[in-house]
């Protein structure tokens, strides 16, 4: 069964929110660089989806 756009949305914005506040916690370790930067990287992409929906 195939989500409809409005629950596809709701799924993003939700991930979008998670990886936000995840990313918030972990940019305070410096050991942490690589992982955040890839993260970052996920939350652009995220955001631009969300834009085009």
């Amino acid at each position: 069964m195939a989500l409809s756009k409005k629950e596809q949305s709701t799924l993003k914005q939700t991930r979008l929110r998670n990886l936000k506040r995840k990313y918030s916690k972990m940019i305070r370790d410096p050991a942490l660089v690589e992982e955040c930067i890839e993260m970052k990287v996920d939350i652009d992409s995220l955001e631009r989806e969300l834009k085009s929906l």
